[in-house]
C-alpha cells in the first residue's frame, strides 16, 4: 500500500510540473485601456497599446486584443507568444509607418487584420 501511494503522489507531482510549464497568462489590450506598470493582467484593466501588452507579457503568454486599431512599432521578443483577437472582435494592426518585429520564435498570430497606409492584409 505504501509503495502504491508513493508512486501515485510522484505521478501527480510530475503531472503538476508538466502543466505548470505550459501554463500561459492572458494579457488584455484595449484602446480604452491605460499603459500602467500593472495593466493587462485582468480583463477590467487592459493595457492601451500593443507595445505595453508585449512588454507585460512573459514567455508562453497570450496577448488578447479587443476590437480597435493598434500601431505596430514594437518587437515581440518573448518565446512562444500568441497574439489574437478577444471574443471574435477583429483588431487591426496598423504597420504603415513602423513594423511589427518578431525576434523570438515561435509566435502565433490568429484572427488579427494587418493594415498599412495603402494595403490591408487578413
Amino acid at each position: 500500500m505504501m509503495v502504491k501511494l508513493h508512486t501515485s503522489l510522484t505521478l501527480c507531482f510530475i503531472l503538476f510540473l508538466g502543466f505548470s510549464i505550459i501554463y500561459t497568462d492572458d494579457i488584455f489590450v484595449s484602446n480604452n485601456g491605460t499603459d500602467s506598470n500593472d495593466c493587462g493582467l485582468v480583463f477590467s484593466d487592459p493595457c492601451k497599446t500593443l507595445d505595453q501588452g508585449v512588454n507585460r507579457a512573459k514567455d508562453n503568454d497570450r496577448i488578447l486584443l479587443f476590437s480597435g486599431i493598434y500601431k505596430c512599432g514594437t518587437t515581440i521578443n518573448k518565446h512562444n507568444i500568441t497574439l489574437q483577437n478577444y471574443e471574435k472582435k477583429l483588431p487591426v494592426l496598423d504597420c504603415g509607418d513602423q513594423p511589427l518585429t518578431i525576434s523570438s520564435l515561435p509566435v502565433t498570430i490568429d484572427s488579427v487584420k494587418f493594415s498599412s497606409e495603402n494595403n490591408e492584409f487578413n
